[in-house]
């Protein structure tokens, strides 16, 4: 079909300069050819968009096998399980979040454990553990454990939730 297209434009291209040049014999004719289509193959954005959703899909196989490898949902009051596909590093990333609750007495913490991690091979690309209370005083929270390896293997520390969580939204977005 595009051949047929590509085709009837250059045929109009041409009549429209053989046209002028009979008629207007002054008029000098500026018809430059055509270009060729690529010989390549190009990805059009719908093939783009098919190649990510299948990436995202087999990221999030990936995802569940390696929560359910790893034993990370389940284990405590509340589990959250996140995906993403960073074409950017070519990696399939999880996040899994663990919650629990303050227990009953006074002087007790809910806490929080956050882990991101390569789906596939397991490399750890950074973990946060924060708690919050104590239940019966003032409420504060605190980190007790912040670390990001942005390339999977260089510490850089972080001191605040706000700073996890910004470099989290830089690794699990494009």
């Amino acid at each position: 079909m595009r051949q047929a297209i590509y085709g009837v434009i250059t045929f109009v291209a041409l009549g429209a300069a053989f046209y002028a040049g009979t008629y207007f014999p002054h008029a000098s004719p500026t018809v430059s050819a055509a270009p060729e289509p690529k010989s390549e193959q190009t990805i059009l954005p719908a093939d783009a968009e098919i190649k990510r959703l299948q990436l995202d899909q087999l990221c999030a196989q990936s995802a569940e096998t390696y929560a359910k490898e790893n034993a990370l949902t389940g284990i405590a009051d509340q589990s959250e399980l996140q995906h993403f596909y960073n074409s950017r590093l070519g990696k399939c990333l999880v996040m899994v979040s663990s919650f629990t609750k303050a227990g009953p007495a006074a002087d007790s913490y809910a806490y929080t454990y956050i882990s991101l991690n390569d789906a596939a091979r397991g490399t750890d690309y950074g973990d946060f553990h924060g708690q919050v209370g104590p239940r019966g005083g003032p409420v504060r929270e605190t980190v007790s454990l912040c670390s990001m390896f942005p390339d999977g293997r260089t510490l850089k520390s972080c001191a605040t939730k706000d700073e996890w969580r910004a470099y989290v939204d830089s690794m699990m977005h494009d």
